[in-house]
């Protein structure tokens, strides 16, 4: 905490980068909303996949399972529907919030991760790299999870 600090009227480096990095998240998740009209297809892999099978978790429901399995909506291996179901547990318009932050934070925590001990103009680069990244957005925007497996190869 000693290294946030204001001095001689300029922000630290740790503060700089805090204060620019949320607002570049900040920014680009302000441009996804206006850039793509609510709609029905916001999060819809998650509405349609994820969440029933953490419900059918939740509620020891496994014949509802394997009917996502048919459908080919939930195509994960069984365990992985148990992460989603605290999420059942929320209802379905603070599952989608949840699940939508978590995402971001994951992003972000990829980004700190790849961009530790690097050198400014490569840090900057980025990124750059991740908030110009179209499809890293449309995942989110969709409610995939790939960009949460992202941050577990960083």
């Amino acid at each position: 905490m000693s290294d946030i600090r204001i001095v001689k009227g300029r922000l630290s480096r740790p503060l700089l980068w805090a204060v620019t990095g949320g607002a570049a998240v900040f920014g680009s998740l302000l441009f996804s909303i206006y850039a793509y009209p609510l709609h029905d297809r916001i999060l819809i892999d998650f509405y349609k996949a994820y969440l029933p099978a953490g419900q059918a978790m939740l509620n020891g429901d496994y014949p509802a399972l394997l009917n996502l399995y048919e459908l080919h909506l939930f195509v994960n291996i069984p365990i992985v529907a148990w992460f989603f179901a605290p999420f059942a547990a929320l209802g379905l318009w603070w599952a989608g919030a949840v699940f939508t932050v978590f995402g971001v934070l994951c992003v972000a925590a990829t980004v700190c991760l790849l961009t530790r001990d690097t050198a400014t103009e490569t840090r900057l680069g980025i990124v750059s790299l991740f908030f110009l990244n179209g499809p890293l957005w449309y995942s989110i925007w969709m409610g995939n999870t790939t960009h949460m497996v992202l941050l577990c190869l960083a």
